[in-house]
């Protein structure tokens, strides 16, 4: 360790070890090397990573803790060796270590150290491209600066791809330094499909969109039989504990994966947002934290949680501030014909991801039939996150997804593309009655819309109700299907 005088100030420099480096990066000792992939999937993003490797732009990859970012940069590495890529020319640094103090002058000192002792190239004369991999840069403060003055220096011959488990990392001045040099993608918990496939289960290549569904609903019908049991118990254990590649080594009993996420996801994620906005009472922050995850898919008002919690109003928000940035909950906002006025009215919070709520409260697949009024919510939020994938901010389609409420009235989801609308509906029951379709069929006919969509427990099928035509989906073929 030592110091150094920078604009009148002492910083403490942990000096990089170039043996550090050659752990970290094994393939330049021995050119053979491969990361071990036994077991492990192509996530979607995958794909549409691999296909910009060659362009110049920085990479980006946000998500949640454990989803599996440092598992795509991997296979990345894996896939460059695999074309014929020079081992020296692939540099990987991961910067969640306690061990090492991550300032920007220790990043500029690693790439400092990695060009002039182990490539041995001058930065402005690169004979071909170099491929950086830092995994979870969050953690370095500035660290936008130093790879946008590598990346110009080196006349875009540098491809960084990062990944980070913080959207503040794009935000204000990050944003705007890295202008034009970088894309951002979001990497989501696991997708029903991914599930299965590291299960090794079997998945329909054939997806429905909802606005085609009335002429497509044969194939649910077909696809339902033989199947649904197999499924039905795959969808119970994916909202459990199944959108953490992880812990689909566990036990089964659940007992270990909800202590997984509760821990390892929620509660690191909590205390990296703490630590990254300097939050001074933390323990309020957790209570907040915990009040939205527990009542998933409600609508409420920042004013009455305040006076519930005992926090003040702008504290309440400034939390949620940081809990959607730290993608541990999500906003969903009423149906509004202008996006001002959105934001001021009435809006729903869902937890990020129906584990946490299941993880929180220990609930175990027993808890299905006892308590199905809670499962309603995370089966609900289940959907939330397949539509929200699907259609939500979907520019070139022009597509977003709302909720519907007048008075007491409500609607789940509203799927809207261009001017077509589909209400969608989760009664997560085994009896549905007349009076909760009540709301949708009126919607139905007020707003001329073709059918709606209720995603359900168990029941399958077509109905007419009060002239208005519903498709009735079970849950498990709802998150397979669409």
């Amino acid at each position: 360790m030592i110091k150094i005088d920078f604009n009148h100030s002492i910083i403490m420099i942990n000096l990089i070890n170039a043996n550090k480096l050659y752990i970290r990066n094994p393939w330049w000792r021995d050119s053979g090397f491969r990361f071990d992939e036994k077991g492990w999937i192509r996530r979607d993003l995958y794909f549409e990573l691999e296909r910009n490797m060659e362009q110049p732009l920085t990479l980006s990859i946000l998500g949640l803790r454990r989803v599996g970012k440092s598992t795509i940069l991997k296979q990345l590495i894996n896939k460059l060796f695999a074309k014929g890529e020079d081992s020296k020319r692939v540099f990987y640094y991961l910067f969640d270590d306690l061990e090492q103090i991550n300032t920007s002058e220790n990043l500029d000192a690693l790439l400092s150290m990695y060009f002039e002792q182990i490539l041995q190239e001058p930065l402005h004369a690169l004979s071909s491209p170099i491929y950086i991999f830092f995994d979870e840069i969050q953690y370095v403060p500035d660290w936008q600066t130093i790879l946008k003055r590598y990346y110009d220096l080196s006349e875009k011959k540098i491809k960084f791809i990062i990944s980070g488990s913080q959207s503040v990392l794009l935000e204000g001045k990050n944003k705007e330094t890295m202008a034009g040099r970088i894309f951002d993608y979001y990497l989501p918990p696991l997708s029903f499909d991914e599930f299965m496939k590291i299960k090794g289960e079997k998945i329909s290549n054939d997806k429905i969109d909802l606005f085609d569904l009335a002429k497509n609903f044969h194939i649910l019908s077909k696809f339902n039989f033989g199947e649904a049991n197999k499924m039905e118990e795959s969808a119970r254990e994916y909202i459990l504990w199944g959108q953490f590649p992880e812990c689909l080594k566990m036990p089964q009993d659940g007992s270990s994966a909800a202590s997984y996420i509760r821990e390892s996801v929620v509660g690191k994620i909590l205390q990296d947002i703490i630590i990254i906005y300097k939050i001074r009472k933390p323990d309020d922050f957790k209570i907040v934290a915990y009040y939205f995850i527990n009542n998933s898919g409600s609508i409420f008002e920042v004013d009455n949680i305040a006076r519930e919690v005992g926090i003040s109003p702008l504290t309440i928000n400034n939390y949620i501030k940081y809990l959607t940035k730290g993608y541990l909950m999500d906003i969903l906002y009423k149906e509004h014909r202008t996006i001002v006025k959105r934001g001021r009215i009435l809006k729903k919070a869902y937890a990020a991801s129906p584990n946490f709520i299941s993880s929180i409260n220990s609930y175990s697949f027993s808890n299905f039939d006892q308590i199905p009024e809670a499962f309603g919510k995370i089966m609900e939020g289940a959907v939330f996150d397949l539509i929200k994938s699907r259609y939500g901010n979907d520019i070139i389609e022009k597509a977003n997804v709302f909720f519907w409420r007048d008075g007491q009235k409500e609607i789940d989801f509203i799927v809207s593309k261009g001017k077509e609308r589909i209400p969608v509906e989760v009664k997560f029951s085994n009896n549905i009655s007349l009076k909760e379709l009540k709301p949708m069929v009126e919607y139905l006919g007020d707003k001329k819309i073709p059918y709606g969509v209720v995603v359900t427990k168990k029941d399958i099928g077509e109905r007419i109700v009060d002239g208005q035509k519903l498709y009735f989906i079970p849950c498990h073929l709802f998150l397979q299907m669409f």
